[in-house]
């Protein structure tokens, strides 16, 4: 018996190791094992842990995933998911949440964030996900109560989450979204990513834009220096505006938000790293400012869901 436990052993070590050299090295104690491609799931007997990334090929085959994950859940693994071409929507990480709380997420923005993370690792639990999602619904549906136009949903969504999140690196790097609803503290790339997956939720559409910044925007930062930074460009009636929630949380000033690339990038206060829309410039800054503080009249539905309250009313400020 032990002769044959020692050939396992080794067997399981052969394997890893192949695996890891055609994909990403983990760790070196081989207890994970990477699937890429449905051919290789026969070899997850050999782990507990198991890595699997998706990619095109497997994320065309979303239903034949789905059964996967269900059979590696029966025999007790710890899933993570890779997602390099996005896959699960909000309603199938619930349900894989009623399947198993032993699933951890790569956050699928890793592409964008790995760079301004200092390639610090990306993960979030399913429980946290699902908490995310709860957050959200319940924004969404608060916020198409109270907004009637697509202009008034992107301010009221830049309104809560610039009163929710505290500009901040945490010593232990999160998930962005994590970051931003859950630690209520991020850097430009979380406040961007947050913004954006609101707006995703009104069925708004937006980028998340990569480059770099003058950071002297910033008045806690003092140094006249460029650094990494990232912020958004929605569409709003068919015309693509930009917007960096981050500068605004720090001057409360609508200097860069739905403003035109002339405005946005004048005296080279922003670089741009890829590819980015031809954005315009919305003239009544009055409506925006005046829609502004009518939703800082009330308090952060974020805040009110923290403290349990889930009425889907907006609730004045005392």
């Amino acid at each position: 018996m032990d002769s044959l436990k020692y050939l396992m052993i080794v067997l399981k070590s052969k394997i890893n190791k192949k695996l890891q050299k055609r994909y990403y090295i983990f760790d070196d104690n081989y207890e994970n094992m990477a699937i890429k491609r449905f051919g290789d799931l026969n070899l997850a007997d050999y782990s507990d842990k198991i890595y699997i990334i998706i990619d095109r090929n497997m994320a065309r085959e979303k239903n034949i995933l789905m059964k996967i994950i269900k059979r590696l859940i029966k025999q007790g693994k710890k899933i993570y998911l890779i997602e390099e071409v996005k896959v699960f929507n909000d309603e199938d990480i619930a349900n894989l949440y009623q399947l198993s709380k032993n699933i951890i997420f790569f956050d699928k923005y890793m592409e964008m964030t790995k760079e301004l993370a200092r390639n610090q690792n990306l993960w979030v639990d399913i429980s946290s996900y699902v908490l995310i999602i709860d957050k959200l619904n319940y924004f969404q549906k608060i916020c198409e109560k109270y907004c009637r136009t697509d202009l008034d949903k992107l301010i009221f969504a830049m309104v809560q989450v610039s009163n929710y999140i505290k500009y901040g690196y945490l010593s232990i790097r999160n998930s962005c979204l994590a970051s931003g609803f859950l630690l209520k503290t991020g850097v430009c790339m979380d406040i961007a990513i947050c913004l954006w997956k609101c707006l995703d939720r009104l069925n708004i559409e937006a980028s998340i834009i990569k480059g770099m910044g003058n950071i002297n925007e910033i008045p806690e930062l003092s140094s006249l220096v460029r650094a990494d930074h990232a912020w958004n460009q929605v569409r709003i009636n068919n015309n693509w505006y930009n917007i960096d929630l981050t500068w605004y949380m720090s001057s409360k000033k609508l200097d860069y938000v739905l403003v035109d690339d002339e405005t946005f990038y004048k005296e080279n206060l922003h670089k741009v790293i890829y590819e980015q829309h031809y954005c315009r410039y919305i003239e009544d800054r009055e409506y925006i400012q005046n829609k502004i503080n009518e939703y800082n009249k009330y308090e952060n539905i974020f805040k009110q869901y923290d403290e349990g309250n889930k009425q889907i009313e907006l609730i004045l400020k005392k």
